[in-house]
């Protein structure tokens, strides 16, 4: 009985390390339940509406692109560093600020309506000075059954969407749950292909670890999947594509485009700078933080 019991407690210990090594978030994978990709991302929702109208009628032939990842509000003894991120944007000349912000998910920590309202008061700070936060949904917004308090509080209330400006289209995808799926794939596949713009892509895990860690946790589920993408857009004219999740900051050039994964707000003010020349049809991306100059 005792060896039973000896037994049972090691594989129960094994058993929690394993998962807090094998995923980054430990035991919030094994515990709470996400919500199904299958009826979040129903179509593509092309973005006509008045904010996103305006951002682009107003847009320069240069401009820069705000990029933040993992607030992940809620989460004990973190920090969000956001007083320190709009001091840097305060101390920015007007003609340098971000055009627009990108938030790449895991907005929320458990995915429950209250921290997603924490980031809203710091979105609204932030739109003080920067006029549109296009958000996507990451796995930990979607734990609790998080979806239907993130479509309800986060702008543009839907996780798969695009607009486009004068020479490139913007798409945001949905891979809260480690995978886009085959209507969400096959949709984006068929629009890309008949899109004639440069793209920039923007989603929650990155498509390519770079050896980020032993397992595949930190990236797309599915490697065909993440296979098919890379090759999608080597042959369709993407320029940059845009990533979180891992909590670091790396670089991947695949000749064509450049995946551009941005760290994580909690530890330290980490977030990406992305530069657009619409007349050249040049996009580049780095990870900055506000010791840096741009």
């Amino acid at each position: 009985m005792k060896r039973a019991f000896r037994f049972l407690s090691a594989f129960l210990i094994f058993s929690l390390s394993f998962v807090s090594m094998t995923c980054k978030y430990g035991l919030d994978e094994a515990i709470y339940r996400e919500d199904s990709f299958r009826r979040r991302s129903v179509s593509l929702t092309e973005m006509n509406d008045s904010p996103t109208q305006s951002l682009v009628s107003s847009l320069g032939p240069k401009y820069t692109v705000l990029i933040i990842s993992d607030m992940h509000y809620g989460k004990s003894g973190h920090s969000q560093h956001e007083d320190e991120l709009l001091s840097w944007i305060d101390s920015l000349p007007a003609s340098k600020r971000p055009a627009f912000c990108i938030n790449l998910g895991d907005t929320a920590d458990h995915g429950l309506p209250g921290e997603l309202d924490s980031f809203l008061a710091f979105e609204s700070r932030l739109k003080q000075r920067i006029p549109n936060v296009y958000n996507i949904v990451g796995n930990h917004d979607l734990y609790n059954s998080g979806w239907s308090g993130w479509k309800e509080k986060m702008y543009p209330h839907n996780s798969f969407y695009h607009f486009e400006t004068s020479a490139f289209s913007w798409y945001f995808l949905d891979s809260g749950s480690g995978t886009l799926g085959k209507r969400q794939m096959d949709e984006f596949e068929k629009v890309l292909r008949n899109d004639s713009k440069q793209k920039i892509v923007s989603l929650h895990y990155p498509i390519y670890s770079d050896k980020i860690s032993m397992l595949s946790c930190g990236t797309l589920q599915d490697e065909h999947e993440a296979n098919r993408l890379v090759t999608l857009f080597l042959n369709n004219k993407v320029a940059l594509v845009l990533d979180g999740h891992t909590h670091r900051y790396f670089r991947n050039d695949f000749g064509s485009f450049l995946e551009l994964n941005v760290s994580t707000m909690m530890k330290q003010c980490s977030f990406g700078l992305v530069t657009v020349d619409e007349e050249s049809g040049i996009v580049d991306g780095m990870g900055l933080n506000p010791e840096e100059q741009l």
